[in-house]
């Protein structure tokens, strides 16, 4: 059975055609393989355009809460949405049955999208996986083909304003062919949804049906407002000037920057004037000047790839292969939103318990061997792993005060009569070292480096097992302690990974572990700097309040919590030299910053129940 690809798409009076023709060039080319349907909301004329192209469609007669019951019937397993404007709780509600893509979207759907493309300017920059005009969804015959001759005077002009034109800019162009050289031919094509009445004169009138690629080939300039139609156009190489019904389609055609622009229509006002006659005398001066029209075009040209179908089927089944997003492993919310996207992953705050997830598209496998160690993490630190021995023996021994010291508290209503610990991520086993030395341990550790774990082994005659926490055997019930440093928001797996940490414990037994806050100074205040540097194989970021309701969940008991990173120079970025930067006022932000979780990490410690 063919995976469906659901298009879900606005056209007619109100529209226009491109959103809908630009959605019929991808669900040709998709169609072998896989299986396009179409949602389509506007005239009812559609459903004769879908019929003749044999395509399955329903149309949209309801608000977006029909829709979603529409969708969740067809069981898509991909919803592409070219409606312009979405809503957000729309495009979550639709995520619970399957992926989305959101083609040139101006509504706050798109920030909860699985993947947003603008292939148009944007009037103000919006987050987005994918912002270039190489993924414009052009017809086939389009990427074939190149202007090559260029007339010295422009003799046939090529009017179109697209499906419905609702500011009848035709007929305002119909009455500046009059006032032009007679010696000019004036081709004006009719959309499928214009309805509008012209006036009469000396032109040539095309209907909807005909090959528009053809005649913007044959034409020496076409004169459209901001669109699909102005981009196509540029992609042959055919010169272009915009008038424009509005001053919204004005700033973006200003944004994109290719092509010749007359400004903005102004209809007649109460005096019964309007601009036609500026825009003609502005328009002569411009045909007037063909050899600027045709450099204008071939700058245009070099800007515009012609290849967006093809890269736009390519995303469409990526996406199909990563499939359906799940809801926050956490509290299960589906209230997600976009922090940050790129051409790999998203990264996704839960608006309701505050966990940051990324979302990749092609889950990539991190390698944790000597560069990680090494030079990756003398980046971050100035030394590396192995010279850092001291530092890290020192959060050890301290780590390690807090266990034994829960672990006495516990010995009445727990008694023990053996002590395991267990190290998750244990690398070079530092950790397992101090604990067995120093806490009476019996210790073990399992590390995924290779390398890592073999020094742990040969140098520290410690028992480390190479390889991931859960493809690992571990007994049932077995151990007193278990231990993850700064290692839980590399698992993506989470919720696996806390099922099997519960089991792995004995009544009584201790979870302890460390995690960057995302909840503290940086996370809170400086949100763009801390996306900025987000490591890449960080699957998680969690606060204090999201971790309790995770352990929660998992019928732990929150016994400790340690506010740990806390950088008051990280505060006075920016300030250096005055008053702020003070012994007092350090000790000062350091109590605050414990208080109320500023910390750019934290240590939480639970109990098995």
């Amino acid at each position: 059975m063919k995976k469906m690809v659901l298009f879900r798409v606005n056209a007619g009076n109100e529209y226009g055609s491109g959103h809908l023709e630009r959605c019929l060039v991808l669900a040709r080319l998709l169609r072998k393989q896989y299986d396009p349907y179409f949602l389509v909301k506007g005239d009812n004329r559609i459903g004769e355009i879908l019929y003749k192209e044999n395509l399955n469609f329903k149309l949209a007669m309801h608000g977006f809460r029909e829709e979603v019951d529409d969708i969740r019937g067809l069981r898509p397993n991909l919803v592409f949405l070219d409606v312009m404007e979405t809503p957000i709780e729309f495009v979550r509600a639709i995520k619970e049955y399957a992926p989305v893509i959101t083609l040139d979207d101006r509504g706050s759907g798109s920030e909860a999208a699985t993947v947003t493309v603008y292939s148009l300017p944007l009037e103000k920059p919006k987050m987005s996986n994918i912002d270039s005009n190489k993924y414009i969804v052009f017809r086939p015959e389009i990427a074939d083909y190149e202007k090559t001759r260029y007339e010295r005077k422009i003799r046939r002009i090529l009017v179109t304003f697209g499906g419905s034109d609702p500011a009848n800019l035709s007929n305002v162009f119909v009455r500046i062919s009059k006032l032009s050289d007679p010696k000019i031919e004036w081709v004006f094509v009719r959309g499928q949804f214009n309805q509008n009445r012209w006036s009469e004169g000396n032109y040539n009138e095309l209907k909807h049906g005909i090959n528009l690629f053809e005649q913007i080939v044959q034409a020496d300039l076409v004169v459209t407002s901001f669109g699909m139609t102005a981009y196509e156009s540029a992609a042959i190489g055919t010169p272009v000037i915009l008038c424009n019904p509005g001053q919204y389609h004005e700033n973006l055609s200003e944004v994109a920057g290719i092509f010749g622009r007359l400004g903005v229509y102004k209809p007649a006002g109460k005096d019964g004037s309007d601009n036609t006659s500026v825009l003609a005398r502005e328009f002569s001066a411009r045909i007037g000047d063909a050899d600027q029209l045709m450099q204008q075009a071939l700058q245009a040209r070099e800007q515009v790839d012609k290849q967006g179908a093809g890269r736009m089927i390519e995303l469409i089944e990526s996406v199909l292969d990563t499939g359906r997003q799940e809801a926050c492993v956490v509290c299960g919310s589906r209230r997600e939103r976009a922090l940050a996207r790129d051409l790999e992953k998203n990264i996704f705050v839960c608006e309701k318990c505050g966990l940051f997830w990324q979302h990749w598209f092609t889950l990539p496998l991190f390698v944790y061997e000597k560069p990680y160690f090494g030079e990756d993490y003398a980046a971050q630190y100035g030394k590396t792993y192995l010279e850092d021995r001291e530092n890290i023996d020192r959060l050890g021994k301290a780590r390690l005060e807090v266990i034994n010291g829960i672990q006495r508290k516990l010995e009445k209503k727990y008694p023990v009569t053996e002590k395991n610990l267990l190290d998750i991520g244990c690398a070079y086993g530092f950790f397992l070292d101090l604990a067995r030395d120093l806490g009476g341990w019996t210790v073990k550790g399992i590390e995924t480096s290779k390398i890592a774990s073999k020094y742990a082994r040969e140098n520290l005659v410690l028992d480390v097992e190479s390889g991931g926490f859960l493809d690992i055997d571990v007994p049932k019930e077995f151990y007193q302690a278990i231990s993850l440093w700064y290692v839980i928001e590399h698992l993506p797996k989470l919720n696996d990974v806390v099922e099997k940490l519960y089991t792995s414990l004995a009544r009584g037994g201790i979870l302890a572990l460390s995690t960057p806050n995302n909840a503290g100074f940086q996370g809170r205040y400086r949100r763009s700097e801390y996306l900025s540097q987000h490591p890449a194989d960080h699957y998680f970021d969690f606060s204090i309040r999201t971790m309790k309701v995770l352990l929660k969940r998992y019928r732990f008991k929150v016994v400790k919590v340690r506010v740990t990173g806390i950088h008051y120079e990280r505060f006075l970025k920016g300030r250096e030299g005055s008053f702020w930067d003070n012994a007092f006022f350090r000790r000062c932000y350091g109590f605050l910053a414990r208080v109320f979780g500023l910390g750019d990490t934290f240590e939480i410690y639970a109990v098995k129940k």
